[in-house]
């Protein structure tokens, strides 16, 4: 996760699926290596003269005899150097060594082994991505592939391969030593099949000069206009899908539950200076105003840092722990796979406050578009259709009972919306809040339920694929 400026706020994580096709490639790989001072100086000298004898070098470097002597003995078992009675040269070998010299001329060994990589190349703006291995969950974002990109030709696989080796080393293999490697030949170029692969966007807002949103991508920043098709896919898919709608009905509800005036504040606000104050407002009930919904990665650590402050949890508290959690409506809200992190980090804080298990039950508006209510099943045990008029589909409440809530609402920002909340341990606010989200109707409806199955089963997060065998 990258650190936004200073002047720049996280709001948002988003995770796209990008279409990529593999390749298995094989490699002759080169490692060049700096020869201990000594040797390099005369080799170098050697080079210079072209042939030397051994009592010029001596007096040369002030060697004595036996200094001399094993120096050039061991330049000589290295094959790197001839010597024909006091006569010293460089044998082919030790001519070779100057081919690999960089910009200081300095003569490296090089070192040849075979790396076999599984080399990912996105099917947008076709450069190599780094691989990871992950489930691909229903709720990430897919981009679509260019049209007859899936026959991406094996030249045009090795070509690129050999053109960005140098990349591929930093990013993807994160050798220690990738400014010292070059390809020396590529041997094997095999197509091994389609796969999606993670990119993680940020929401960013700008309090500079002027209140702005971006959406950027931290993996592609060294090297922009590189990806600008595949960074351009992502942006123009994001603007696509639908933000909650905010509502003055949402917003008289947040004020009533909260007592928190910012949001209403915050959407009539043009001066950058004047909205970062309102932002920053400390909250003279003790609450904790936030900017995002509550898998920002912050926004997690200070509802796991107000559970950590409170009380133990008594003995049934811990048994029956729970976490309920009421999405708005609209269709960018939990896009990433945050959203089973943030989960993860809070079991975490509540485990330690003495509850083995937490049930976690998320609760879905009908603002949700169907094809999308059950999509996050595998992150939560339970899903819930909630009943008409539980909550505003512009109001957003994550509430762990007894100990901690998190309430936001969505407020009008540029074209779209903007989430802004607190985090709340007031007893009375947890104790209506959690009567109004465990209230049923007849129009409820279970969407799901992994409870006797092993419960939630979603990953938190990709992992990186282990570097090709060598």
């Amino acid at each position: 996760m990258s650190k936004p400026e200073p002047d720049r706020l996280l709001v948002e994580v988003v995770d796209f699926l990008v279409p990529c096709r593999r390749f298995f490639i094989k490699a002759n790989v080169t490692l060049d290596r700096q020869l201990p001072v000594v040797d390099e100086f005369v080799l170098r000298l050697v080079r210079t003269a072209d042939s030397i004898s051994v009592p010029r070098l001596r007096r040369f470097f002030a060697f004595s005899a036996s200094e001399a002597e094993a120096v050039l003995l061991d330049l000589k078992e290295h094959g790197l150097i001839a010597l024909n009675g006091d006569d010293i040269s460089l044998t082919p070998t030790g001519h070779e060594l100057f081919k690999h010299a960089q910009g200081d001329g300095a003569p490296r060994l090089a070192e040849i082994e075979v790396r076999e990589e599984n080399v990912w190349f996105d099917l947008i703006s076709k450069n190599i991505m780094v691989g990871t291995s992950f489930r691909p969950a229903p709720y990430l974002i897919a981009l679509e592939e260019q049209a007859r990109a899936r026959a991406l030709p094996e030249a045009y696989a090795r070509e690129a391969f050999e053109t960005n080796f140098r990349d591929f080393a930093v990013r993807v293999m994160r050798h220690p030593e990738a400014d010292r490697l070059a390809i020396y030949s590529v041997s094997d170029v095999l197509p091994a099949g389609f796969a999606y692969q993670p990119m993680r966007a940020e929401v960013e807002i700008g309090v500079r000069d002027a209140i702005e949103q971006r959406l950027v991508f931290p993996s592609l920043a060294e090297n922009p206009l590189k990806f600008g098709a595949l960074s351009s896919a992502g942006a123009d898919r994001w603007d696509a899908l639908r933000a909650p709608s905010p509502s003055a009905g949402g917003l008289v509800e947040y004020e009533r539950l909260t007592g928190d005036r910012r949001p209403a504040q915050l959407a009539e606000t043009k001066d950058p200076d004047t909205w970062l104050s309102l932002v920053n407002e400390r909250m003279s009930s003790g609450a904790r105003p936030t900017l995002g919904p509550p898998y920002v990665p912050k926004i997690t650590e200070s509802i796991c840092r107000a559970i950590a402050e409170g009380r133990k949890l008594t003995a049934d508290q811990a048994a029956s722990a729970s976490l309920i959690w009421a999405r708005p409506g609209g269709e960018l809200w939990g896009r990433s796979l945050r959203v089973g992190e943030s989960l993860n980090a809070i079991r975490d804080a509540l485990r330690l406050k003495g509850a083995p298990d937490v049930e976690t039950l998320l609760v879905v508006p009908r603002a949700v578009p169907a094809d999308l209510r059950r999509a996050w099943r595998r992150a939560f045990d339970r899903g819930l259709l909630a009943p008409s008029g539980q909550l505003p589909s512009d109001m957003e409440v994550l509430l762990v009972p007894g100990v901690v809530a998190h309430v936001s609402i969505y407020i009008p920002f540029r074209n779209g919306a903007l989430s802004v909340g607190v985090i709340l341990r007031d007893g009375a606010i947890l104790e209506r809040l959690e009567r109004r989200l465990r209230r049923e109707s007849g129009d409820s409806e279970q969407l799901w339920s992994n409870l006797g199955t092993g419960g939630a089963v979603e990953p938190s997060a990709p992992k990186r694929r282990r570097p090709g065998r060598h």
